[in-house]
């Protein structure tokens, strides 16, 4: 404390007098002697009524202010954050109310203040009593400050306050509280006191944002919005006919920051602003922010109809109308009636111009017609078009298979499939699969507009695969179509391995069982057709290993199971007069 008291007494004594008259500075220093505070500027005969700034540093948009007459709470609030660095504050007062303690309580509302205050004669110029110096953070709770006087015996005092805002990046508001003073030694004020109850602080003016200043084409029926301010717990609009004069609308208690007003009058000029409220106190208004309504347009053409055209037959039953744009249109109303004068879809607002109406029923004259809206008003009807939507159809019938024909064998991996064109069918599904329940798919390819596909990826060598075709159209899905199969080609080999033997043959597979290929030999003991198929568990052939004619001898072939799932397979040699079926085990 001592310390501080003799730093505080660090005066400038140089070029000032002692005469009642004369000036005299009090700084507050630092331990190497240098201010760290704006001064405080006294004439020896100066008396403050109330708080008043008395030295700056930089300091050109600060104020003080009485927050609450009843309660002698002050709010001293600097807005530019840029020039703000310190200011000294000051009050008198006379000899018989000059306390042994004064009390204060203080807080920061914005931004970090270092504080401090000092008790002085201002007869004799000299420092009486200070507190310690403290820096007050940001934040809602009030702090106490107590300035210990012991002298009372003065004609007039003078107590100031100095403070230093620490945060130069944002505007500052620091308050306080000039408590009940303490006279000799009662201090039942003190305890009284009790709990102090924040009181809100001056809201800053908002800030304006739209409609934006000197705007024109502004709707008729705007919305206001404006940027929130602090402290604030509602806001006052204010819209003003052109040049400020009359108030044409005045709401005040608005919760949130924008507002919005309707059936202002086309091509007007108005201007508005906004201020601040809280519970005890009301900011400055904004900045009056002009703007104009959008000229008035003229009521729109009737607009063209386009589709359907008139008198349509046959159109879906999901249809999409479209028309022409009418000059000045805002919004489109359609209506489609049925009769004539019964009223089946009735659309407002529509801002394009086209519109799609689903569920209309099947075999149903319909008519359709469109008017175009604006601010101004509604144009005539258009012309009305009439439709008759398409007639209820049966299920198509089921295609017929035409290639590849059914039982083929040396069908391109690729194959090309196609079937008959089928009445009242829009699009046909396909599928192809290993067996001929179609319980392993491996091409499947719905909606196809054409009557023929090209199947890909690839299909595997040497293996049989079954197809099937539906019908889909208006009316439904026809049954599947007869199921066909063909056999795909490969590059399997046949190789023979020696002289032939006496008889026909086939041999068990080797290895077995395998995984994925395994060899089968056979033998032919004159020239003979020849066919080995590889069949499933249901008798259906998977693969085709020979079919064709062979020279006697003895073989053997190679077969490749990748594309088939572990199980039981048969191996089936036929000849003329020669049938041998063998087992095999496929595990994956």
């Amino acid at each position: 404390m001592k310390r501080f008291q003799i730093l505080l007494l660090c005066f400038v004594f140089a070029g000032f007098g002692f005469g009642r008259d004369s000036k005299k500075i009090f700084p507050v220093v630092d331990s190497r002697g240098q201010s760290i505070m704006a001064p405080a500027v006294l004439n020896s005969a100066d008396t403050y009524s109330d708080w008043t700034i008395i030295g700056t540093t930089f300091m050109d948009s600060a104020r003080v202010t009485q927050e609450d007459t009843s309660k002698a709470v002050y709010m001293f609030s600097a807005f530019d954050p840029i020039l703000i660095r310190s200011v000294a504050i000051a009050k008198s007062f006379p000899s018989a109310a000059v306390p042994n303690v004064l009390n204060f309580l203080s807080r920061s509302q914005s931004g970090k203040f270092l504080w401090a205050a000092s008790f002085v004669d201002s007869a004799n110029q000299t420092v009486l009593a200070n507190t310690t110096l403290d820096t007050i953070e940001k934040g809602s709770n009030y702090t106490w400050h107590s300035v210990p006087v012991q002298n009372s015996a003065l004609n007039y005092s003078i107590i100031i306050i100095w403070l230093r805002n620490l945060d130069s990046n944002q505007a500052s508001i620091f308050s306080f509280r000039e408590l009940q003073t303490v006279l000799g030694t009662d201090t039942t004020m003190i305890d009284s006191i009790g709990p102090y109850q924040a009181i809100n602080f001056q809201p800053l003016s908002p800030i304006l944002i739209s409609p934006i200043d000197g705007s024109g084409s502004v709707s008729a029926n705007p919305t206001f919005l404006w940027h929130s301010s602090t402290n604030a717990t509602s806001y006052r609009f204010e819209l003003l006919a052109n040049g400020g004069g009359t108030v044409l609308v005045d709401n005040p208690g608005i919760a949130e920051t924008t507002f919005s007003v309707t059936g202002l009058a086309s091509g007007t000029t108005y201007s508005w602003r906004v201020n601040a409220s809280n519970i005890d106190s009301v900011s400055d208004w904004s900045v009056a922010w002009s703007f104009t309504t959008v000229a008035s347009l003229p009521v729109p053409n009737a607009p063209n109809l386009i589709l359907p055209v008139n008198n349509a037959a046959n159109t879906p039953t999901n249809l999409t109308f479209v028309w022409n744009q009418s000059v000045s249109a805002v919004s489109y109303h359609l209506q489609v009636l049925t009769g004539g004068v019964t009223i089946f879809a009735d659309i407002f607002g529509i801002t394009d111009t086209t519109y799609l109406v689903s569920g209309l029923a099947n075999g149903v004259a319909y008519s359709w017609r469109v008017s175009a809206s604006n601010a101004t008003g509604t144009s005539d009807w258009s012309g009305v078009w009439s439709f008759t939507t398409v007639a209820i159809l049966p299920p198509p019938a089921k295609p017929n298979l035409i290639i590849p024909v059914n039982n083929a064998v040396g069908t391109s991996t690729a194959p090309f499939l196609s079937w008959s064109i089928v009445p009242n069918a829009t699009s046909y599904d396909v599928e192809v699969a290993q067996t001929s329940s179609f319980a392993n798919i491996v091409f499947s390819r719905n909606g196809i507009g054409t009557v023929f596909v090209s199947v890909q990826p690839a299909l595997a060598n040497f293996t049989t695969y079954y197809w099937r075709v539906r019908a889909v159209g208006p009316g439904g899905t026809s049954d599947w179509s007869t199921t066909w199969n063909f056999l795909t080609t490969g590059t399997n080999s046949v190789i023979e391995k020696g002289a032939a033997l006496k008889d026909f043959a086939l041999e068990q597979n080797y290895p077995n069982p395998f995984n994925p290929s395994t060899k089968i030999s056979f033998n032919v003991p004159h020239s003979a057709q020849v066919r080995i198929n590889i069949l499933n568990l249901l008798g259906e052939r998977v693969s085709t290993l020979v079919d064709g004619e062979l020279d006697a001898g003895n073989y053997e072939v190679s077969f490749d199971a990748s594309s088939l799932s572990s199980g039981e397979y048969f191996c089936r040699m036929e000849t003329a007069g020669f049938t041998k079926v063998t087992r095999m085990i496929l595990l994956k």
